[in-house]
């Protein structure tokens, strides 16, 4: 018996890592004209700046979001995603969740 209730706990374990990351939905960080990821701080910063002035030319600025693909932390390449939302998806802001890279304590989601 006491290996089936390890057995149980171990795939308790994996269910509930599993259904945690689904709820947050796919990485959105920010990067760099490099892709590079840097701080959210600096997506946001821009976000703040244009608060009701028509939408956003991503382009013309120095950083921009990045959503889906791989999440490597701060510093590193961002790929395997897109600099454009798919529809319907889910998007978290990885680094700015309490415990992620560069973490602030502060955590956000859905589509941007």
């Amino acid at each position: 018996m006491k290996k089936s209730k390890q057995i149980g706990l171990g795939l308790l374990a994996a269910v509930a890592l599993n259904l945690a990351s689904c709820s947050q939905g796919e990485p959105q960080r920010c990067v760099d004209k490099n892709n590079l990821i840097v701080e959210d701080e600096k997506c946001e910063q821009i976000e703040r700046q244009h608060l009701g002035g028509g939408p956003i030319l991503w382009h013309s600025f120095p950083h921009r979001w990045y959503y889906g693909g791989n999440n490597n932390g701060i510093g590193s390449l961002a790929s395997k995603g897109s600099l454009e939302p798919r529809p319907g998806a889910r998007y978290s802001k990885i680094n700015s969740m309490r415990g992620g890279f560069g973490s602030t304590g502060r955590a956000r989601s859905g589509i941007s």
